[in-house]
């Protein structure tokens, strides 16, 4: 089989002061946890304005409207587990629940649809330092 390489941009933002988990001890230092700028990738995904994206962190659901106009999509978290950061990097694993028009001739009909989204990033370290 043929595998496609999927290339889009990620970036990551401190979490919010008080965040389950938010800060770690990691070398015997205390540090704060980064989490994905989730409208970042999605808008390089799928090629939107990022400022068309809204979050709903409250409810872990994300909304926007699709650059053909075919109706409103919202991407809504209904299970997530994190790996914490470690020596060899962090991770998550997350189900999503997608509501959106079935479009075609159904267009005006909404449909759910479910995916799990598994993520693994790898530490990188210096190659002067070893960290």
């Amino acid at each position: 089989t043929s595998k496609l390489t999927e290339v889009y941009e990620a970036d990551f933002i401190a979490a919010p002061e008080g965040t389950k988990d938010a800060a770690y001890t990691f070398e015997g230092k205390t540090l704060q946890s980064a989490i994905l700028d989730r409208s970042l990738e999605l808008s390089s995904r799928i090629g939107i304005d990022k400022g068309s994206i809204q979050l709903d962190t409250l409810n872990n659901s994300i909304e926007y409207i699709r650059s053909n106009n075919e109706g409103l999509v919202n991407l809504t978290v209904v299970s997530r587990k994190i790996e914490p950061p470690t020596e060899s990097g962090f991770g998550s694993d997350e189900v999503y629940r997608i509501l959106s028009s079935a479009g075609g001739i159904f267009a005006g009909t909404n449909v759910y649809r479910c995916a799990r989204v598994r993520r693994r990033f790898r530490r990188g370290f210096d190659e002067s330092t070893g960290k």
